[in-house]
């Protein structure tokens, strides 16, 4: 405590120096905080598009290869009938699961009757689906699909304006069977929707899983999208998941992420830890040189004052020990003021309804900062840490000095 007492002391001697480190660490912490809250926020929405949006799941089950060679050869690498029904048996079983569905992805070429273009659809039963759309927050014009439907469809705005068709109106879906033979059925649409994603807001549709095994003639699918309880960590339900499937013998089978699946959602995850990452460096290296430098300047002008003490009996360790606690007190009471600070600042810009259209995002989106808290706390404390460190540096230039010469020194 008494440490604590002088450390105040002699940071409030030199006011206007503390004032302008404080001021450097308040502004340095406020910047990283803000920009931590937002690309917490972001991740955390586009894993919720990537796990209910493009209904991949938390975990993905498919036939060992299918993300490489499945490209390749689609049909090798999807489940027959059999072999889909025992693997739900299976995953179903684990009472960490909360929803288990059969997916397939198709392609192939979309017609109105005069104009055809490339598709890429999602075939899911609508009873499931369902599950994930209210969990998405499903925004369409018409109505989603239900249980029961058998040959409706919801198709991507974009597309449904390049093929000029309105609600209650067919298009005809073109593929290739797992016989590599022509095949083509019917689907009406049911509804609009926006996809979110400029990239496949023109082609994308989702159609029930039955209509999409009759286009292939088959009754399998490509891969099983799970969905988790709230509470059950990712990587040990993949764990436990890969452990169960090894039951299965002469199926090789793989467990991922929606991480691994979600080429964008791990794109925008990267890029965002390594723009943090350097936005975290550029502030670490200003404040930490602002925190040397008053630090320095003290130890110059308080070197007959750190003589006066050594004299008394006053150790060089201890010394080193009023000096890092310095550096401490003013980092601590910096990064709370920065962190209520931070607060005050996300509050603001949450309420104030500032919208956006990011790369490759067909709308517009709100702006918003999380308060995390528990980031903000660690990152005031990491700096205080690290600003008590540096402090002790600059005590050895009074240290160096000879107690005779340190008591003459002006």
């Amino acid at each position: 405590m008494l440490s604590f007492r002088f450390s105040l002391i002699n940071l409030l001697r030199q006011k206007r120096r503390t004032l302008i480190t404080s001021m450097t660490l308040i502004v340095g912490l406020i910047a990283v905080n803000l920009f931590q809250g937002y690309q917490s926020d972001t991740v955390e929405s586009l894993a919720e598009t990537a796990a209910y949006g493009e209904m991949l799941g938390h975990l993905g089950v498919m036939k060992e290869g299918a993300d490489t060679k499945g490209k390749i050869d689609e049909i090798t690498y999807m489940f027959d009938g059999p072999e889909l029904a025992k693997t739900l048996a299976v995953i179903r079983q684990d009472p960490d699961v909360a929803l288990a569905a059969a997916r397939m992805n198709l392609s192939g070429l979309v017609s109105n009757g005069k104009n055809s273009i490339i598709f890429l659809a999602v075939a899911m039963d609508p009873a499931v689906l369902q599950d994930f759309q209210e969990k998405f927050d499903w925004r369409g014009e018409g109505q989603p699909l239900v249980a029961g439907d058998l040959t409706e469809g919801q198709v991507a705005k974009g597309l449904a304006e390049i093929m000029e068709v309105d609600t209650g109106e067919f298009l005809t879906l073109f593929s290739t069977t797992v016989k590599n033979q022509m095949n083509a059925v019917d689907v009406q649409v049911k509804a609009t929707y926006p996809t979110g994603s400029t990239a496949t807001n023109d082609k994308f549709m989702i159609i029930p899983l039955a209509l999409g095994q009759k286009l292939y003639r088959t009754e399998g699918a490509h891969q099983i999208s799970v969905v988790l309880k709230d509470g059950v960590k990712l990587s040990e339900a993949k764990a436990r998941l890969e452990a169960q499937l090894e039951q299965l013998d002469g199926m090789p089978l793989e467990v991922k992420t929606f991480r691994d699946m979600s080429a964008f959602f791990k794109g925008v995850e990267d890029i965002y830890n390594m723009i943090f990452g350097f936005l975290f460096l550029i502030v670490l290296v200003v404040v930490l040189m602002g925190v040397f430098n008053t630090m320095t300047m003290a130890a110059m002008e308080r070197v007959r004052e750190i003589g006066m003490l050594r004299a008394l009996g006053m150790t060089p360790n201890r010394i080193r020990r009023l000096f890092g606690m310095e550096g401490l007190v003013l980092g601590l009471v910096a990064g709370i003021l920065a962190t209520l600070g931070s607060a005050g600042i996300a509050h603001l810009i949450n309420i104030s309804n500032i919208t956006y259209t990011p790369p490759g995002i067909s709308g517009a989106v709100q702006l918003y900062i999380a308060m995390v808290p528990g980031k903000w706390i660690g990152n005031m404390i990491f700096l205080a840490l690290l600003a008590g460190v540096v402090s002790i540096f600059p005590a050895q230039v009074a240290i160096r000095c000879q107690v005779v010469d340190a008591l003459r020194h002006s």
